[in-house]
């Protein structure tokens, strides 16, 4: 295992690790007391097991064969400032998968737009479900 999956597979268990890492993943933008109440948060609402399978999920499976099947609408959407899940990678893996879909960089946002920029991130989500027909 690398230093960096270590790194990772370890927030499972420790909340410190999480609040770095929501530090990296919202560019460092929002001070260490966001990462604190995103890691004190999860430390309260998911099981460390459900964490580390979310962590496995995310880096050692592929979905894609599952979930390409889709016909439904999708949106992408992408926080403009996310250093890791960025537009480009999104539009690489995920547009590839739904090439039909709406795609959205979401201004002021990192890696959890709902969190740090709730406004913008639920009047995107209720203009594209209120287009919907399904």
């Amino acid at each position: 295992m690398t230093v960096r999956a270590h790194f990772f597979a370890s927030s499972a268990e420790n909340p410190d690790v999480r609040a770095q890492i929501t530090g990296v993943v919202t560019a460092d933008r929002l001070g260490g007391t966001f990462g604190a109440a995103v890691a004190a948060r999860s430390a309260k609402s998911v099981t460390q097991s459900a964490i580390a399978g979310y962590l496995k999920a995310w880096t050692e499976e592929d979905a894609s064969t599952s979930v390409g099947a889709y016909q439904g609408p999708v949106k992408v959407c992408v926080g403009e400032h996310d250093p890791f899940l960025t537009e480009q990678v999104s539009r690489d893996h995920i547009m590839a998968i739904y090439p039909g879909a709406d795609f959205e960089s979401l201004s002021g946002a990192g890696h959890y737009p709902p969190l740090e920029t709730p406004p913008h991130t639920a009047a995107v989500f209720n203009a594209f479900f209120g287009s919907q027909t399904i």
